[in-house]
């Protein structure tokens, strides 16, 4: 099914993004993304997803946490964890 091919941080992931974005300018939401980005790779599912299918095409992600049941609130909010100070974000100038 979908968790299968998406991991089980995806649903919260994209519910904290629409009602993250409520009401940010568009630099904002360009630098919002950024740091989902690097939260993505930071939480490892995304190298996995690309393992399972492009490398090794195996089909079989093995996510982190394997389950829904797994993710918690603050599992989702590390994804959107500020990397930068505001004046080092590499956004910075838009």
């Amino acid at each position: 099914g979908r968790l299968h091919r998406r991991g089980a941080h995806r649903a919260g992931i994209q519910r904290q993004r629409r009602h993250g974005i409520r009401g940010l300018a568009l630099a904002d939401c360009f630098r919002l993304e950024l740091n989902l980005i690097h939260g993505c790779f930071a939480q490892g599912d995304f190298v996995e997803g690309i393992r399972a299918l492009i490398v090794d095409k195996d089909n079989a992600p093995r996510w982190n946490p394997p389950s829904l049941v797994q993710v918690t609130d603050a599992s989702v909010a590390a994804f959107f964890a500020p990397r930068w100070t505001p004046p080092e974000h590499p956004l910075r100038h838009l």
